[in-house]
């Protein structure tokens, strides 16, 4: 039976004390250390379940005997020689390109094989935009709670949310939902709470970049690319031809021919 689940930010602990972090470390091992010892991340795991968020940001000395742990199922402390059986469940996350990083030889690709068993990709927000109402619901009720108060967002508002790209995805979500809650005077969050967000106020640039038709390119030309997005980012939600063509109201025959076409062009299109 699996016990409990263990977090470790990777990127939030110094070069020099990864090791002794994860693998633990016996008393006296270096200065500063703790007279009886430590036990690591992964002995803490042993009998359940070890997330390593951001696993790039692991030293690559750390990373070959995380390597020698996984295949032996066993660690040894920091300034210890005694190999201490484990047995854990490990998953590991980065929100960086990690095959391109092995490439450029700044991920071990041996380590990155033995964790790349069952991989999922999770889009960036902007392009799951139906999860951003419950994820609203869900940090207006955590810091609700947090601060004490009663309030909710506008139904309206949460459209208008919707439609931002969120560059810093779920992160920068829940630090505007904290930030509009504590500083709104109202009960039910409005437009105007928005608009004196700094953060989702768009500029006059953006707009104009938005809109404007690069040089070299014909009007046609601009909105046939646009229409190309749109198509694509639709197809890539539904991964369905029919329910592409019921979101963006055009004929199903019309967005199989244009996902042909925009496979001949070189866009990978996932059947």
């Amino acid at each position: 039976m699996w016990k409990g689940f263990s977090f470790l930010n990777c990127m939030a602990i110094p070069d020099q004390l990864f090791q002794s972090e994860l693998f633990g470390y016996e008393g006296g091992a270096f200065t500063g250390a703790k007279d009886h010892g430590k036990v690591g991340w992964i002995e803490e795991a042993n009998g359940g379940t070890l997330f390593l968020d951001e696993i790039t940001g692991m030293p690559m000395s750390t990373q070959g005997k995380l390597l020698k742990v996984l295949d032996t199922k066993k660690v040894v402390h920091v300034g210890g020689t005694k190999e201490i059986p484990v047995d854990f469940r490990l998953i590991a996350a980065t929100n960086e390109n990690i095959v391109e990083l092995v490439k450029k030889k700044k991920f071990r690709e041996d380590l990155f094989y033995r964790i790349n068993v069952v991989s999922m990709g999770i889009p960036p927000l902007r392009k799951r935009t139906d999860d951003i109402p419950p994820l609203i619901d869900f940090f207006t009720n955590v810091f609700c709670n947090k601060y004490q108060i009663n309030k909710k967002f506008h139904e309206d508002d949460i459209l208008h949310l919707q439609r931002y790209h969120w560059p810093g995805n779920i992160r920068e979500l829940k630090n505007v939902v904290e930030r509009i809650l504590i500083t709104s005077s109202n009960a039910v969050i409005t437009d105007s709470d928005l608009q004196n967000d700094i953060v989702l106020t768009p500029t006059k640039t953006s707009y104009e970049e938005a809109y404007s038709i690069p040089d070299g390119l014909t009007l046609p030309m601009f909105l046939a690319n646009i229409e190309k997005k749109i198509i694509l980012d639709t197809y890539e939600k539904t991964k369905s031809t029919v329910e592409t063509a019921k979101k963006l109201g055009i004929a199903q025959p019309t967005v199989s021919t244009k996902l042909k076409k925009y496979q001949k062009e070189g866009h990978e299109i996932e059947e």
